[in-house]
């Protein structure tokens, strides 16, 4: 191989050039391989910025309240703790539809929204109050008290798959109501239907349970 020998006094040094050039190209890969993984870091850490900042962005439209709420028309007033925050038809909307990934337009008749205050409502243990008027009329008790709640099921599992088809032409995971989680009941004294639905959305291991209340 290419050597360099040189002397100083009785002593004598011998340079490998070719071992050199070896340690040298080894040296510069391995300068390129910290390079690259601090370009990937670097890059990592400014989208998870970048993320940072647009959720932050996207909460600060989400306008809370708590205290005596008046809904619109004052149809209503709720008056809500601390630990509790009330969202208008706005804040409603843009939480369900880009938040929760809900297609455009379901939440057009949505009034307000109740959600835990110190919650995260994009995280995993978010959940919310959603509130509706349906003009659909009064219900009597005697009515109530004979309403076939199995063909109500039935007919809410049709909807559902019919449903279906639209959300997968736009792009949006299909969703299956499995059935009851809490059969209907309702309560004389107040006037008030309760029931919950289990639902299995396409792609999502855990089932959703979707509580609701009539009044």
């Amino acid at each position: 191989g290419r050597r360099v020998i040189w002397g100083l006094g009785n002593a004598i040094w011998t340079y490998d050039l070719d071992a050199a050039k070896v340690v040298e190209d080894s040296l510069k890969a391995d300068a390129r391989r910290v390079a690259l993984i601090r370009a990937d870091t670097t890059k990592k850490d400014s989208l998870a910025r970048a993320d940072s900042i647009a959720k932050a962005e996207f909460l600060a439209k989400l306008i809370r309240r708590s205290g005596l709420i008046e809904l619109d028309g004052g149809m209503a007033k709720i008056d809500l703790p601390a630990t509790l925050s009330f969202l208008d038809h706005n804040g409603a909307k843009l939480l369900l539809e880009n938040g929760w990934g809900n297609p455009p337009g379901a939440a057009d008749d949505v009034i307000g929204m109740i959600i835990p205050t110190d919650t995260d409502p994009l995280g995993d243990e978010s959940w919310g109050i959603v509130i509706e008027f349906n003009d659909d009329g009064y219900v009597s008790d005697k009515d109530a008290a004979e309403m076939d709640f199995d063909k109500m099921l039935k007919e809410m599992q049709a909807a559902t798959e019919e449903s279906n088809e639209m959300r997968a032409e736009e792009g949006y995971e299909t969703v299956k109501l499995l059935g009851w989680a809490e059969s209907p009941k309702y309560d004389a004294q107040t006037h008030k239907i309760f029931w919950a639905k289990e639902l299995a959305f396409e792609g999502n291991d855990d089932n959703t349970l979707n509580y609701a209340v009539r009044i």
